[in-house]
């Protein structure tokens, strides 16, 4: 990503994060800018999220402890993190993998690169990233530019 020109000097690191953050704003190509959302209740962080400038914007929803919708929202995002409670068996929230279906779906639909960190499969922990068979362990597309790089 191409250095812009500022006039003041500590806005340096601050680049034209068009393919970043999907053309939406400037961001600081050095700030990764996240919110935990564990159900709909939480979404309208989104909005608060969504106004500050970051290379990277997402949202972990872990432990995601119900579903959870997106809408227009999900473009302002480039990764979404899922996952399940890690507690002990007394204490753990159970996580439906639907919710986890539907967050993959709205990924899928607008470009978002979903990290799916674990689930129980039955009483274990599966950490391998697989839903529904295939390994979804995206990066955001800055990163993998990066890597590539």
């Amino acid at each position: 990503m191409p250095e812009s020109r500022l006039a003041d000097p500590h806005e340096a690191s601050r680049v034209d994060s068009g393919s970043a953050s999907k053309g939406l704003e400037r961001g600081y190509s050095n700030v990764w800018l996240g919110t935990t959302i564990e159900d709909q209740s939480q979404i309208k962080q989104l909005d608060v999220l969504a106004k500050i400038p970051a290379a990277i914007r997402f949202v972990s929803a872990e432990p995601l402890l119900g579903p959870v919708h997106f809408g227009r929202r999900i473009q302002k995002l480039d990764w979404v993190i899922t996952g399940c409670e890690r507690a002990g068996k007394r204490k753990r929230r159970v996580m439906d993998e639907d919710w986890v279906h539907s967050i993959r779906d709205e990924c899928d639909a607008a470009g978002v690169a979903l990290f799916h960190k674990q689930h129980y499969s039955g009483t274990k922990l599966v950490t391998d990233g697989l839903l529904d068979g295939e390994v979804r362990q995206a990066w955001p597309q800055a990163v993998r530019r990066h890597n590539a790089a």
